[in-house]
């Protein structure tokens, strides 16, 4: 059985769940006869605070949801829902009597409600919305398991294409210094060559294997204290100074904070991570001018430490600079159609730096410069 056939297999022989939430039984009682032809498997609860214990112990398909109830109402149930990882994709319909005004229904759909019904309702409507969003539930369920498979896939490749790529490198760097024998000139340019796309391919597997943890929620933080310059600035750019060197590119150092100590809280080696994306993609997309500029701070609350990583650029439009972080996006302008990439890099650094609590945006001027800005929380939030 292929992947495809699989996952529709399985999704056809699970039964949908809708969770029922209202503090009145005959309620409940009325809309289990009114979906009991859906084929569907009813949860209830009786106030908000029962419907989060059980959304997140029993992951439902939908929620209806009332809004006036003891102890949680349905408008403070349905923002907590919506903030909680573990519940905010699951559809929720309002279903109220007394909340009957359109600044009510406005409210609740602003909170990231999917529907609004009142009650008295018609069972046959109420029937045909709830079909409605399920149908569009299980389509995005099986959106997600095709997604998780393609992942699940992808790491693999990349697990199983690295080691033997590593022992290509480690070889091309044998011959390449003479250790095995003087090269010529022709078979030195061969080398050289053979080298620079290993490392190419090297790098993008790196970087679609920590897609794959990402995509997979596989990435937990190692939070601990460390010495943002000396433990993960300087070994960054200490490893890809060969290949500023290689590119002609100027590195102009922060020399205030080369003299300063900047202790954080965070994962160190997702830090890293970060600085190489960033770093890598200065070396890679500055123009002709080759200028490359870093700045650290902190911000004015001491809150954040603030990284600034700058390259000299024809520079990117306001559109540009909101779309470099999409998911395998690559701009197309003078100097990124000559550069090969995966679209990864900065898109990776993003959804780490979620991770992390941090962020970061892109900033440019025309003929001046590209800068990206992170903001790293100092201490463990």
């Amino acid at each position: 059985m292929n992947i495809k056939n699989q996952i529709n297999s399985n999704m056809d022989e699970y039964q949908q769940k809708v969770l029922v939430v209202d503090d009145q039984p005959e309620t409940i009682y009325v809309i289990t006869l009114t979906l009991k032809n859906l084929n569907v498997k009813i949860l209830s609860a009786s106030n908000g605070k029962e419907a989060i214990e059980k959304a997140e112990t029993e992951q439902p398909d939908m929620i209806i949801l009332d809004i006036q109830m003891p102890i949680m109402d349905g408008f403070e149930a349905c923002e907590i829902l919506k903030k909680n990882e573990k519940t905010k994709n699951i559809p929720i319909m309002f279903l109220t009597s007394k909340f009957t005004e359109i600044k009510s229904k406005v409210k609740g759909l602003d909170m990231g409600a999917d529907d609004y019904l009142l009650k008295p309702f018609e069972p046959l409507e109420l029937a045909s919305r709830v079909k409605v969003m399920l149908r569009l539930r299980d389509a995005q369920m099986r959106l997600e398991q095709k997604n998780r498979h393609y992942m699940e896939m992808l790491g693999f490749i990349s697990h199983e294409l690295k080691n033997p790529l590593t022992s290509i490198l480690g070889c091309a760097e044998t011959l390449k210094n003479g250790i095995v024998g003087a090269l010529g000139p022709d078979q030195q340019k061969f080398i050289e060559i053979m080298d620079r796309n290993a490392a190419y391919i090297q790098s993008m597997i790196e970087r679609y294997l920590n897609l794959s943890k990402l995509e997979k929620g596989e990435i937990v933080p190692d939070y601990r204290q460390f010495e943002f310059i000396e433990e993960a600035l300087l070994p960054v750019l200490h490893n890809l100074k060969i290949i500023i060197e290689k590119n002609k590119k100027t590195l102009i150092e922060d020399k205030e904070a080369l003299k300063s100590k900047f202790i954080i809280n965070s994962d160190l080696e997702l830090i890293k991570v970060i600085l190489n994306n960033l770093f890598s993609n200065a070396i890679k997309y500055s123009d002709d001018r080759g200028i490359i500029k870093y700045f650290v701070n902190y911000s004015d609350n001491n809150e954040y430490l603030i990284l600034k990583v700058e390259n000299s650029s024809i520079g990117l439009t306001d559109e540009e600079t909101k779309n470099v972080f999409n998911k395998f996006g690559r701009l197309k302008n003078a100097i990124t159609s000559k550069q090969k990439g995966t679209g990864l890099g900065l898109y990776n650094s993003r959804e780490i730096l979620k991770i992390l609590k941090g962020s970061i945006c892109c900033e440019s001027e025309k003929g001046e410069y590209v800068r990206f800005v992170v903001e790293i929380p100092v201490n463990r939030k």
